[in-house]
């Protein structure tokens, strides 16, 4: 069973504790016929190879188990590779399951309202942001919005906005995404609409759309500084905990090839920055294995 390492479990404590707190007082932003609660924000800055799913899942849990009413969580990246290496890693036998602990794991193709009404667990919902965008949302072109195989009336993102428990309550909704730089204000847009409660961002270089942005300002001008806003994980930390590989291996993906070997090219291109920005010995190199068999 994998334990975290100290600076893991600091990182998860602060966001948790952050978020457990902001709860109880939340920034009121909007006007005064039309007042809103701004939603928590939390930017996890570190490094590649530094453990961000498993910061987020442990943070998740602590946040979850803190909460009155089970939340939903919407855990997103822009590539599959990512999505589907960390839904693995968290369903029930992967290796980071034990750290999320006693949450449904689904894929967001499984969403359903009955599941979502009737479970007394947190869930937990996998997707790429590809999932969704507005000229798909306007066509119906993805699975997402389509019909509910439980009602004819209510689409998955109608179903996913109202979120109802079986006492009625609204089951709060957290937004987890990974490799966060890639966030778009189309994106932002979109999941503003569901009326997340918080935000938790994970990016080596962080980069924060205008949309988004503006919903941190209002943080800002309630008194949340970047020390408060964003946990940074020392790099000389994880260099330490010997994370920080001179040679690593990458496990092939049946996985479409423009879209492999478009994320292999990022990931590449972040542990090189990571390395010349940190000044960690050694230049970064990769062995690639990939089946791009279709």
């Amino acid at each position: 069973m994998i334990e975290l390492y100290q600076f893991q479990r600091e990182a998860a404590a602060s966001i948790a504790e952050r978020f457990i707190t902001y709860m109880d007082d939340a920034v009121i932003g909007g006007t005064a016929k039309s007042p809103r609660r701004v939603p928590f924000f939390q930017a996890l800055s570190s490094l590649t190879a530094s453990g961000k799913t498993v910061i987020l899942a442990d943070a998740t849990a602590q946040v979850a188990g803190a909460m009155p009413v089970a939340p939903v969580v919407l855990w997103l990246s822009k590539g599959t590779v990512v999505v589907e290496q960390s839904y693995a890693n968290l369903l029930p036998g992967g290796k980071y399951n034990h750290i999320l602990g006693d949450f449904a794991v689904r894929a967001l193709s499984e969403y359903d309202a009955i599941e979502v009404r009737e479970s007394a667990l947190p869930l937990v919902y996998f997707a790429t942001v590809g999932t969704f965008n507005q000229k798909d949302k306007e066509n119906g072109d993805r699975l997402i919005f389509k019909t509910d195989i439980d009602t004819a009336e209510q689409s998955t993102w109608d179903a996913l906005k109202s979120r109802i428990d079986d006492h009625g309550n609204r089951r709060p909704l957290i937004v987890v995404y990974d490799e966060a730089h890639n966030l778009s204000d189309q994106q932002t847009d979109l999941l503003m609409e569901l009326d997340p409660d918080g935000f938790l961002l994970a990016s080596a270089t962080m980069r924060l759309p205008q949309r988004l942005a503006r919903e941190v300002d209002a943080l800002r001008a309630a008194g949340k500084d970047d020390d408060w806003l964003v946990t940074s994980i020392s790099p000389k930390a994880v260099a330490d905990s010997g994370l920080v590989k001179s040679t690593v291996i990458l496990g092939g993906y049946k996985s479409p090839m423009e879209e492999t070997v478009s994320a292999m090219l990022v990931d590449m291109r972040e542990a090189e920055a990571d390395a010349a920005q940190y000044g960690l010995p050694g230049a970064p190199k990769a062995i690639y294995v990939c089946n791009t068999n279709m």
